[in-house]
């Protein structure tokens, strides 16, 4: 049963980078509007808050959005 624990926290490791991607995002692909970041990603407006403020961690689902909406709206990253 502990295994299952190590793998569900494994998910959900954020990675500095995945936090600045999803900052990079937010203010390059939508002028700074957290709601519509939020909008287009499919979540709150409020976990996004959480995550940039380094309170939540991103899951993969919400990274693997994060890159496509990053490589629709033609986001340069690092």
């Amino acid at each position: 049963m502990a295994e299952n624990n190590t793998e569900k926290q494994g998910a959900g490791v954020q990675t500095a980078k995945s936090g600045n991607i999803l900052k990079r995002l937010c203010d390059q692909g939508f002028d700074g509007d957290l709601s519509a970041t939020a909008l287009a990603l499919g979540r709150e407006k409020g976990q996004l808050a959480e995550i940039l403020d380094g309170n939540t961690v991103i899951d993969e689902d919400l990274e693997m959005k994060i890159h496509g909406v990053v490589q629709q709206r033609d986001i340069g990253i690092d």
